[in-house]
Parts: C-alpha cells; sequence; structure tokens
C-alpha cells in the first residue's frame, strides 16, 4: 500500500508540474480575453479536458507502441529523464520549454475562436513534455492497480488544471509576476529531482536486468 501511495504521488507531482497549470494563466487570460465568466469557464473545461483524453489515450497505448519499436522501459525511463530535464532546466530559468509551449501557439490562440482544445488543451497543457511523463510512468506501472493509480493521478491534474484556468484571474492577482516566476522555479527545482530519478531507475533497472541474465 506504501509503495502504491509513493507511485501516485510521484505520478502528481510530475504531471502536475509537467503540465504547468500555473504557468498556463497569462497564456488562457490572453486567449480569452473579453471573454464572459462563463464562456472562460467552458474553456477551462475543454482544454483540461482534452489533456485528460490526450494523456489517458497515452497512458494506454504509449508503451505497446514503444514495445512494437523494440524500446525497453529503461530506455524510455532514461530518455524520458534526460528530457524532463531540460524542460525542468527551461522553468528554473523561466523561459517555458516549446515542449511545453511556444510563443506562437499563444499568439495563434488569441485569434481562434474554439481554443480549449487547440492549441490550450494540445500541446500546451498535454503536450509532448506530458506525453513523455506519461510514458516514462507507465514504465514504472506493473498490475492494473498501478495502471488505475495512474489514471488517478492524470484526472487529479486535469482537474486541478480547471480550477486554477478557471480562476485565473484569482491566481494573477493573487501571486503578481513575482510570484509566477518563484512558482515556476520551484516546481522546475522538483520535476529536475524527478527527471534525475527517472533516470537513475533506468539505469538501475538495466543493470539489475543484465545481472540476472
Amino acid at each position: 500500500m506504501k509503495e502504491l501511495w509513493e507511485f501516485g504521488l510521484v505520478a502528481f507531482s510530475t504531471l502536475f508540474v509537467i503540465v504547468d497549470p500555473v504557468g498556463a494563466v497569462p497564456a488562457f487570460l490572453a486567449m480569452t480575453q473579453g471573454e464572459e465568466a462563463s464562456l472562460r469557464a467552458r474553456t477551462a473545461r475543454t482544454a483540461s479536458t482534452t489533456a485528460f483524453l490526450v494523456l489517458t489515450f497515452f497512458a494506454l497505448t504509449g508503451r505497446r507502441l514503444f514495445h512494437l519499436l523494440g524500446l525497453s522501459p529503461e530506455a524510455l525511463s532514461i530518455a524520458g529523464g534526460v528530457i524532463l530535464f531540460g524542460v525542468s532546466l527551461s522553468m528554473l530559468k523561466v523561459q517555458p520549454s516549446r515542449l511545453m509551449r511556444t510563443p506562437e501557439e499563444i499568439e495563434e490562440g488569441t485569434r481562434k475562436e474554439e481554443v480549449g482544445i487547440i492549441p490550450l488543451g494540445v500541446p500546451m497543457l498535454g503536450g509532448p513534455g506530458a506525453i513523455t511523463a506519461v510514458v516514462v510512468l507507465m514504465g514504472r506501472v506493473s498490475s492494473p492497480v498501478h495502471l488505475a493509480v495512474l489514471l488517478t493521478a492524470i484526472a487529479a491534474v486535469s482537474l486541478a488544471t480547471y480550477f486554477i484556468l478557471r480562476g485565473g484571474t484569482f491566481v494573477e492577482r493573487a501571486l503578481g509576476d513575482t510570484g509566477m516566476k518563484v512558482v515556476t522555479r520551484l516546481m522546475g527545482l522538483l520535476l529536475a529531482a524527478l527527471s534525475v530519478q527517472f533516470v537513475l531507475n533506468g539505469i538501475s533497472d538495466y543493470i539489475t536486468g543484465i545481472r540476472t541474465r
């Protein structure tokens, strides 16, 4: 039971940091500028639901896909850890990685009528970085219970994202520009530690596999 709680905490922390709903608030507000509260809430719901569906899809199919390509869980853990570490460095410098969102996507979003799906839901929230994190976490899934825990973590992050985006104006006003940067740096530090752990887990599992052959 303790191991499941630990896995759930790691899964939630990793996904919350890489989805980064707090960091997405300024872009969300820019894309929904001038909208009524009800429309803004609907956009937040659409974006978080889209991210949930995308991440759930890759949680259920990503591992099989990579298995067909002949990629081991150890390789995915190491490669994914390296990629996420790169994202964490960008967050520490308060320069969002292009794996999370790009200026072009934000600018395009301000001109779209339905921004909840593209670019907010994908690729800003449920983008390459978040998908990589899900696939890496799937490498640690060893039972249906673990899978249920991971899917619950995805749902919890999506729900938290909805409420944070819906209250975007309050969040931005409460934290201010400096507060937003501090939060981004703290999440970047956490992601750096988690990504290094993914790499170490991959190396450890690979060495263990060699010794047992």
